[in-house]
């Protein structure tokens, strides 16, 4: 299932470049400045395991993964 989702970036194994070379032009792609709001969002995705995404997106993800991708509530579920 990962092979469907993740891919390498062209950079990354350029044929016929040394394999040093490719990890430094890759990592001169991620050298752009980054919005701080956007960081700490990805960094809440990653430490509470859920999708960062348009709900469009996320919804696609649930459907392949067959469970929940999104931030839950905090707290126990109320009575009805």
């Amino acid at each position: 299932m990962a092979g469907a989702l993740l891919t390498q970036h062209p950079l990354y194994r350029a044929p016929g470049q040394p394999s040093e070379e490719c990890s430094k032009r890759y990592r001169e792609l991620f050298r752009a400045h980054l919005d701080p709001e956007l960081i700490e969002e990805t960094r809440q995705a990653t430490n509470g395991n859920y999708v960062l995404g348009g709900s469009r997106f996320c919804t696609d993800i649930e459907i392949m993964l067959r469970c929940r991708v999104t931030r839950g509530k905090a707290g126990r579920p109320t009575k009805d």
